[in-house]
């Protein structure tokens, strides 16, 4: 330590009572006497003029801090703080004026202190710890906010990861379905005339792959054996054209979703034939399951056709949510957001739990609720889609081709 005249820059006095570096340092009032602690963990009261050490004394940390204080008595004791590696105050040593007798504490014990001294000493250390934990609480509680926040990035990245890893994963399904369905139908091209005549009697019954969803049993080869599904309509609606007729595109742009038993014993698929024939007459080519050739599996060709259609029709009815084969239509046209037109052919409450009252049904009932409720041609207000008859059933037909040129194929 060094004595330096601030003006000129002169050393006035060298001090080498300790081994290493002086970290604090404080003259007295009357500029004589000089207090100092080192690294060296001593801390030294020295005579300015002389160099001369008054007092010496070794600690167990290091001093850190140095000063005088004044009380009552006038300029008294000279403190040294000293800490240990947590920056906490173990110590304090305090020099009386005399420069020989020496106090020090620990935490809380004071010695040859004024009364008046201590409380404020004791306040400032329990002040000084009041706001370590006052920090400490602080420090804690952004670094829980900083980790909570990361897990939501985190969950909100997996979230995102796992929701493109199912899309990706659909839309690879949905093309090998593709793929599936053009080979297949060129394979088979030629001869599907020849295997739904020679199907008919024997997989009419025996074939659950061709059974249409809610079908009771009939298969595509038997409806293109009979061909006389005007005749299973109400007689206000027998002037439609209710037969069946061929797939005429890979991927037409309407996908028709009806449950065959709709209003009545196979009224269903009546219903939804002469619907394929009014579109068909307005150049709306649609795909339903009874396209399916004898031997290939409607669900393939079905679920196959859906992401690549431009708008599905869904022909809803109170049995149409009591077939599961129906509802999982539903709900994969609902879970890769295809857009859709309801039409009602009878009430049907959606409100509540319809689907069912396990946890599963309920969500599919949310899901589904939300996702066809409004674009109903006609408005639910105006009746049934049918109508009172077979100008009715035209004029809604006219609505939706309209609706669907116009809002899905423009």
């Amino acid at each position: 330590a060094a004595v330096v005249d601030v003006k000129t820059g002169t050393i006035l006095q060298t001090f080498k009572h300790h081994s290493i570096a002086v970290i604090a340092v404080a003259f007295a009032p009357d500029g004589m006497t000089l207090a100092t602690g080192s690294y060296d963990n001593t801390a030294a009261v020295v005579d300015v003029d002389y160099a001369r050490i008054c007092l010496g004394i070794a600690t167990s940390g290091d001093l850190t801090a140095a000063k005088w204080v004044c009380n009552s008595r006038g300029w008294r004791p000279f403190i040294l703080s000293t800490t240990d590696e947590a920056g906490r105050n173990v110590a304090q040593i305090a020099v009386e004026n005399d420069h020989l007798t020496l106090a020090k504490y620990f935490q809380s014990e004071l010695a040859k202190y004024s009364k008046a001294e201590a409380k404020r000493l004791v306040a400032e250390e329990k002040a000084a710890l009041k706001h370590a934990k006052a920090d400490a609480v602080v420090a804690e509680k952004e670094r829980a906010a900083a980790e909570k926040k990361a897990l939501k990035k985190t969950k909100l990245a997996a979230a995102i990861t796992g929701d493109r890893a199912e899309y990706n994963a659909m839309l690879k399904n949905a093309q090998l379905a593709k793929e599936a369905v053009s080979k297949e139908r060129a394979a088979s091209k030629s001869a599907a005339a020849a295997s739904r005549t020679k199907a008919a009697a024997s997989k009419r019954a025996s074939s659950p792959q061709n059974v249409q969803p809610g079908a009771a049993g009939h298969t595509q080869a038997g409806d293109a054996e009979n061909g006389a599904d005007s005749e299973l309509l109400p007689t206000e609606w027998r002037s439609l054209h209710a037969g069946f007729f061929e797939q005429e595109e890979d991927f037409p742009p309407v996908l028709l979703s009806y449950q065959s038993n709709s209003t009545g014993d196979h009224v269903g698929k009546a219903w939804m034939w002469a619907l394929a024939n009014a579109l068909r007459e307005s150049e709306l080519p649609s795909f339903n399951g009874y396209q399916v050739s004898g031997g290939r599996d409607w669900q393939i060709e079905w679920f196959g056709v859906l992401p690549e259609c431009r708008v599905l029709v869904v022909m809803l009815s109170q049995s149409y949510f009591k077939s599961a084969a129906c509802v999982a239509e539903l709900m994969e046209a609902c879970r890769i957001g295809k857009p859709m037109i309801p039409i009602y052919l009878e009430d049907v409450d959606i409100s509540g739990y319809f689907l069912g009252t396990t946890p599963e049904q309920k969500k599919n009932a949310n899901f589904i609720r939300k996702s066809i409720n409004g674009n109903c041609i006609p408005p639910v207000d105006q009746g049934h889609f049918q109508g009172l008859g077979a100008p009715d059933f035209t004029r809604n037909v006219a609505m939706l081709v309209k609706t669907i040129k116009s809002d899905f194929l423009e």
